[in-house]
C-alpha cells in the first residue's frame, strides 16, 4: 500500500461513508475493496469521497476495475465524489482486447499464450 494512502469509513442513515487521502495503487485498491466487503452490510449505498487523493496509479484502478467486474464488490451501490473517482474507477483509461495485447506484445518477440487480459 501506498505509505500515504489512509481510508476512514462511517455509517450516515444508511450509507456508508468512504474517505480516502494519499496515493491509490494496488494494495490501496484492496484496502477499499475490502473496507466496501467488511462495512457495506445492510447499506443502500457506498459513498466514496476522493477529494484527497493524490495520484491514481493504473495498476490501482486496475486491480478496483478488476474487482468490480467479477463482482466481489457491488458496483450498483458506490458513488464516487470528485474528479479522481471515474480515475479510480478505471474510466479515464483506454482499455485493449485481448487480440490488440497479443499484437503489441508480439510485436515486441513476447508470447502471450498463457496470458489472459480481462
Amino acid at each position: 500500500m501506498s505509505a500515504n494512502f489512509k481510508i476512514k469509513s462511517h455509517h450516515v442513515n444508511g450509507s456508508l461513508h468512504i474517505e480516502l487521502s494519499g496515493d491509490f495503487d494496488g494494495s490501496s485498491a484492496w484496502e477499499l475493496a475490502n473496507t466496501i466487503m467488511l462495512k457495506n452490510k445492510g447499506t443502500r449505498e457506498v459513498i466514496v469521497n476522493a477529494e484527497k487523493i493524490g495520484e491514481v496509479f493504473p495498476f490501482g484502478s486496475a486491480v478496483f476495475e478488476s474487482l468490480i467486474n467479477t463482482n466481489i464488490i457491488p458496483a450498483d451501490k458506490i458513488t464516487f465524489e470528485n474528479e479522481k473517482g471515474p480515475e479510480i474507477r478505471g474510466f479515464r483509461k483506454k482499455s485493449f482486447s485481448n487480440e490488440d495485447m497479443k499484437r503489441r506484445y508480439s510485436d515486441r518477440g513476447r508470447s502471450m499464450s498463457r496470458c489472459s487480459i480481462m
